[in-house]
C-alpha cells in the first residue's frame, strides 16, 4: 500500500517539475497528477508550452 501512495505522490512531484519547465500552473499540476498519475504525467508531457 505504501508504495502506491509513494508512486502517486512520485506522479505529482513529476508534474509539477515539468508543468514549470512548460510555463504552467504547478501546484495545479502537482494535484492533478495526485488524482489521475500517470494520466496526468502522459498530459502534461504531450502539451505545448504556455
Amino acid at each position: 500500500m505504501e508504495f502506491l501512495v509513494g508512486v502517486w505522490i512520485c506522479c505529482g512531484v513529476c508534474c509539477a517539475i515539468i508543468a514549470e519547465k512548460k510555463y504552467r500552473d504547478q501546484t495545479l499540476w502537482f494535484f492533478l497528477g495526485i488524482l489521475f498519475g500517470v494520466f496526468a504525467l502522459i498530459a502534461i508531457a504531450l502539451l505545448p508550452s504556455a
